[in-house]
């Protein structure tokens, strides 16, 4: 502080020399304000310089370097042993590395699903129920026409 007014009193006296030399008004001012602007720049890095020496003190009372961007900034924290949970959520598509396609022995009509979609599904799983009636019924069928092809065979055969 005692520089700023120093260069105050410095420029007041200056102004004064210049004022009592004989030269036009026009240059006079502008002289003075050559010169204003250069005392005030002078003021402003003196007061930039002085702050930056009042930091350097500041950190040499206290035990710490002299430079402010030399300290290192540490935290700590207290270890302690837990599990590591973490989860995400993704989307996408799951394709699969074997392709399992599902047919029944016999047709017939689903009666009931015995798994629902996107459950684990195991080899030899039951999976649903067909209705089976019409399966027997064919079945009936294919006996009626075995037995009438029986006969006809042994009648034929006792032609011969």
């Amino acid at each position: 502080m005692k520089r700023i007014y120093q260069y105050s009193i410095l420029a007041f006296i200056f102004i004064g020399l210049l004022s009592s030399c004989s030269e036009t008004p026009e240059q006079e001012i502008a002289g003075i304000e050559a010169e204003i602007k250069e005392l005030n720049q002078t003021i402003k890095e003196s007061t930039q310089k002085s702050d930056s020496l009042s930091k350097v003190l500041e950190n040499l009372k206290k035990g710490l370097p002299a430079e402010e961007e030399s300290l290192l900034k540490i935290t700590s924290y207290e270890i302690q042993q837990k599990d590591f949970d973490h989860y995400f959520t993704v989307q996408g598509n799951i394709e699969t590395d074997k392709n399992a396609q599902v047919f029944p022995e016999a047709q017939g009509v689903v009666k009931s699903i015995f798994v629902k979609e996107g459950q684990k599904v195991t080899k030899g799983q039951k999976l649903m129920s067909l209705d089976m009636d019409v399966i027997y019924q064919n079945i009936k069928e294919v006996e009626t026409s075995y037995e009438l092809a029986k006969d006809s065979f042994e009648r034929q055969e006792r032609l011969w």
